[in-house]
């Protein structure tokens, strides 16, 4: 399964002990559902166990067991449509059935600890995440601009920012931050996740640590190739002149070193001379070299 599915899949099998969340819950997943409305509730799903929890969940707030079906295409549909079943729903809500839209109840989260709850059941019916070792965008797919208003509300309240954009007619509010994305899931109870994704931002960074520092390095070893070309370019430069010889026994030695090892790094070159010295030594007799052989005699 996906990380996402393996993500409802550890929600689902949260034990909700308190009644209040339990309802919170509920609330949730029927009104993000595929369908929360006067004629009709009801989710379609690929996944058995949130068809079970969106079921269990309706028969926890209305006593009934909802009809689900196997549709052609494989996937599970959970459905009210008979129209007693569907008002007794909305008003164990708190609606009265007549609304032309079904806004938020505040009476539905009674407590504080049921934020935690609604938003949990917003995530299982419209809500998706990546893998975290590809990238980090959770995102709920809710349908309409008023939906997703509530739902950045809640979000909000709960101390989650939140962006929006527009999709095949449907509007996505979404996440990014890897901090944010943490603190969600575990604020929702997916402790499991929440843990991946921690090791797959550590595992991100000491990847990207180590990228840097061989591409810092490769650059450093570039730039010590061209420089040290040249260096031995000018020294045969000079050689090819009867130059050469006019430079002291050090810095001769060092000439034939360079050309010798055109590998080796400044600070390398310094500790095999016979008599050795520092990284801006070298580094000075060399530019002396590269110097003199730019004069025309």
């Amino acid at each position: 399964m996906s990380f996402s599915a393996n993500l409802k899949q550890e929600l689902c099998a949260i034990e909700v002990e308190r009644d209040c969340c339990q309802r919170a819950e509920s609330y949730g997943m029927l009104l993000f559902g595929r369908h929360f409305n006067k004629s009709r509730i009801g989710l379609l799903t690929d996944h058995p166990f949130l068809a079970e929890r969106y079921a269990g969940d309706l028969y926890q707030l209305a006593g009934f067991h909802p009809e689900v079906l196997t549709v052609p295409s494989g996937k599970i549909r959970v459905d009210v449509t008979d129209p007693d079943r569907v008002m007794q729903v909305l008003h164990e809500l708190g609606y009265a059935g007549t609304e032309a839209v079904f806004g938020f109840l505040e009476s539905d989260l009674e407590n504080a600890c049921c934020a935690a709850a609604f938003l949990r059941g917003v995530f299982l019916v419209c809500g998706v995440m990546s893998d975290p070792a590809s990238a980090y965008h959770l995102e709920f797919s809710v349908g309409s601009p008023k939906k997703a208003q509530i739902l950045q509300e809640r979000l909000r309240d709960a101390g989650f920012s939140s962006k929006t954009s527009q999709r095949k007619g449907s509007v996505i509010v979404y996440m990014k931050v890897a901090s944010d994305l943490f603190d969600f899931l575990a604020y929702i109870g997916a402790q499991h996740s929440a843990l991946t994704l921690v090791d797959e931002e550590m595992i991100r960074n000491v990847r990207n640590n180590v990228n840097r520092k061989f591409n810092c390095e490769n650059a450093n070893m570039k730039k010590t190739a061209r420089s040290a070309g040249r260096q031995v370019e000018a020294i045969r430069r000079l050689q090819a002149e009867g130059r050469l010889q006019r430079l002291t026994q050090g810095e001769q030695e060092l000439a034939r070193l360079r050309v010798e090892n055109p590998e080796m790094t400044l600070q390398e070159l310094g500790a095999a001379l016979s008599q050795p010295m520092s990284r801006a030594g070298v580094y000075h007799r060399l530019n002396k070299i590269l110097k003199m052989s730019e004069r025309e005699d």
